[in-house]
């Protein structure tokens, strides 16, 4: 059974992701942030499953809820929100790479 904070990060997961796609228009000449977070969760959810099924290392808990292989959706949805709230960072806040 998937537990109600399951639910809730989920809610807070989509809150943020429609906040970044209004936010980071310069993704349109990629085919739209959604399109780019899209291959990010994908390669991150074979990353991740990869590394798990390969070394046997670590391993999530079954209270995460949803898995998608090994690994749990919420972690497999906010690494590209991750890496692109980075990306954001230090393309506007550092000022390092491609400008508009």
């Amino acid at each position: 059974m998937v537990r109600a904070s399951s639910f809730g990060i989920l809610i807070g997961l989509s809150a943020v992701a429609a906040l970044m796609s209004r936010h980071y228009r310069y993704w349109a000449c990629l085919g739209g942030f959604w399109r780019v977070a899209s291959v990010l969760a994908i390669a991150a959810c074979i990353a991740e499953n990869s590394a798990i099924a390969c070394y046997k290392y670590y391993s999530y808990s079954p209270e995460w809820g949803v898995f998608i292989g090994h690994v749990p959706l919420h972690v497999v949805l906010i690494w590209p929100l991750f890496i692109l709230g980075q990306y954001h960072y230090l393309r506007d806040g550092l000022r390092i790479g491609k400008h508009d």
